[in-house]
């Protein structure tokens, strides 16, 4: 015990020997911070302590990518520009039938009734490269193509910018947000879905202004609804390959492989595989404006505009679609132009029935002559529909039920066309003949019918439900 108090003792009287200062140069009193700074850095020489070495500064952007710096607010933009003349040619369309398109027809089979207002001279044609498929922070969009009409310049305007690292997203965003204010619609390919959702979360994770508000035209939808009964998949490179007749070259990549490419870039700074990337996204975005104008071509019955020469099948769809949206009328020339399609490319036409419809499917079809002119059911049936949409109310709510009978009767008649899918577009309850009796049969054997409203029988065919008329 002795001994452990005596060691308190010491401690307490300060016998304990002070530790000598180390030699050095004394501090001055400075009144800045790098005068500070440069003190202590003097004062560790002296000890013989080494300093942090200096952070390697970083590698220049790779001169194998063909963009060029800009300065702007927000940072370095890189970005280059191309032009495209509207006689070029994805396929068998000119990029330039986009300028003269359908505003309508493409409201229409968009089922969006705001690009009927929207100049499709002013559209911004968008694709984006990311490094996934998944939201969240980690997700970013390194790569942006964007094409516009630019009407002095006499063409298109194909720009696109690029992100050298995960932290420069700033300078892009920022003139992705000038482009889209400068048009009056934007063209994607399922950019409503992935595209533009990303970069607004983008913009969000940079604390920049969102993007302005703009109409949106996805055509992934359009050609959902279109080619519907196609059995090939809607990617952009199918609808290219099968619409467009276009095949890309065959050093294309594939979208799975973009993100590992900009990984590897990241990793090693090898600018070589991104350089296909470049090339991957040119092409998705000279197909959009080459696609939005096949869209946009008005129908023809001569067969001179892409949409004219659209299968019978497809003219269905284009016709369901345009009753879905209301469009009475103009669902009924289309169907007719698909009924008289059917007779001109297969020899076929439908034996007039005993009803007061006039049409008969199925067992009804018989080989005619090609020299013989064509029946013209769908046509009476086109007159009544227009008769329908002008007179009163009562008149108004029959229309969409002898709109789908009209409809209804396409797939039966397409059954034996190359490629057409089977009737699916509703029979009404009650067995394969009730759809073509008199209109009273048909409101005896079913429910009325309203536009886009869809069941399923018991036998696990689509049929139309029952709502209260239109009007």
């Amino acid at each position: 015990m002795s001994s452990f108090r005596e060691r308190l003792a010491r401690l307490h009287s300060g016998a304990r020997a002070a530790v000598p200062p180390v030699a050095g140069p004394a501090l001055p009193a400075a009144t800045t911070d790098e005068a500070r700074l440069g003190a202590l850095r003097a004062q560790l020489d002296a000890l013989g302590v080494a300093g942090t070495p200096a952070p390697a500064a970083r590698a220049a952007f790779p001169a194998d990518l063909p963009f060029e710096p800009s300065q702007t607010d927000l940072g370095t933009l890189w970005s280059r520009r191309s032009w495209w003349g509207p006689a070029e040619r994805v396929g068998t369309v000119p990029l330039g039938s986009v300028l003269g398109g359908d505003r309508a027809l493409v409201s229409l089979l968009a089922l969006a009734p705001e690009l009927g207002r929207c100049d499709l001279g002013r559209a911004l044609f968008l694709d984006a490269e990311s490094t996934g498929l998944g939201g969240g922070a980690g997700t970013i969009a390194f790569l942006i193509g964007l094409c516009w009409h630019d009407a002095a310049a006499g063409g298109f305007c194909f720009e696109q910018l690029f992100v050298p690292q995960p932290g420069g997203e700033a300078p892009a965003l920022g003139q992705l947000s000038e482009r889209v204010a400068a048009v009056d619609v934007v063209v994607s390919y399922n950019g409503r879905s992935f595209d533009l959702p990303l970069l607004r979360a983008r913009c969000a994770m940079n604390r920049l202004p969102a993007l302005p508000e703009r109409p949106q035209l996805d055509l992934l939808h359009v050609a959902r609804r279109v080619h519907r009964g196609r059995r090939w998949p809607k990617t952009l490179v199918a609808v290219e390959k099968n619409v467009l007749q276009y095949a890309r070259p065959p050093d294309d990549v594939s979208g799975e492989e973009v993100a590992q490419r900009y990984a590897h870039y990241l990793r090693g700074g090898d600018a070589g595989g991104l350089l296909p990337v470049l090339s991957h996204n040119a092409l998705d975005v000279r197909s959009l404006v080459a696609l939005a104008g096949f869209y946009a071509e008005p129908l023809s019955e001569g067969g001179s505009a892409p949409l004219g020469r659209l299968a019978p099948p497809e003219l269905c769809e284009v016709a369901w679609t345009m009753r879905r949206a209301g469009e009475l009328e103009r669902a009924a020339i289309v169907a007719d132009q698909a009924a008289r399609r059917v007779g001109r490319d297969r020899g076929l036409r439908p034996r007039p029935g005993s009803s007061r419809t006039g049409v008969r499917s199925g067992p009804g079809l018989r080989a005619r002559s090609r020299s013989r002119p064509p029946d013209e059911p769908a046509g009476r049936m086109r007159e009544r529909l227009r008769r329908g949409a002008r007179c009163g109310r009562a008149r108004r709510r029959r229309a969409p039920a002898r709109a789908g009978q009209a409809l209804r009767a396409l797939p039966a008649c397409l059954r034996t066309c190359p490629g057409a899918r089977p009737a699916r577009h509703g029979r009404v309850r009650g067995g394969a003949g009730a759809a073509h009796g008199p209109p009273r049969a048909q409101a005896a054997a079913g429910p009325r019918f309203r536009v886009g409203a869809e069941s399923r029988n018991r036998e696990g065919e689509v049929a139309l439900a029952s709502a209260p008329p239109l009007g």
